[in-house]
């Protein structure tokens, strides 16, 4: 969180901690996967970390103990991504083609986007935050207000 250390993650499982300073060793092990885990994102203070898994989860994990503090089921398979839309909402997306937004304090599904065709495979908010941008399988962006 304070800047010194940078998590990675695969087909393992395993969430890694890694020392960004001297020897770049392994700090910390995350566990809490079944499967897979497929992309990370860290909030903007570094204190919460969010990973996307084929475990049909996103998991909410806080950086300073390593602990997984929230699961978030509703994804019918892999997650691909997720993404860090306010303080309070994460969106993920994955192979069952939805776009899903979480209530991060209530710790629930908001609502669920459909439009793709194919495997989700990707996330962003544009510049200004208005407009979210998912890529797909189906060789479309979309773009959702």
């Amino acid at each position: 969180p304070n800047g010194s250390t940078y998590p990675s993650a695969g087909f393992d499982r395993l969430i890694l901690s890694w020392n960004v300073y001297g020897d770049c060793d392994n700090s910390a092990i995350l566990k809490g996967h079944s499967g897979a885990v497929m992309e990370l994102h860290n909030n903007t203070d570094g204190s919460m970390l969010f990973s996307a898994s084929t475990d049909k989860t996103v998991a909410v994990w806080d950086s300073e103990t390593g602990e997984r503090v929230k699961r978030l089921k509703g994804h019918t398979s892999f997650v691909n991504s997720c993404y860090l839309a306010s303080f309070d909402q994460i969106i993920s997306c994955g192979i069952d083609n939805d776009i899903k937004v979480w209530d991060l304090h209530q710790n629930k599904l908001m609502y669920t986007m459909t439009g793709h065709a194919d495997s989700v495979t990707g996330l962003s908010l544009s510049s200004e935050g208005s407009c979210l941008l998912s890529n797909a399988m189906d060789n479309t962006v979309l773009v959702w207000d």
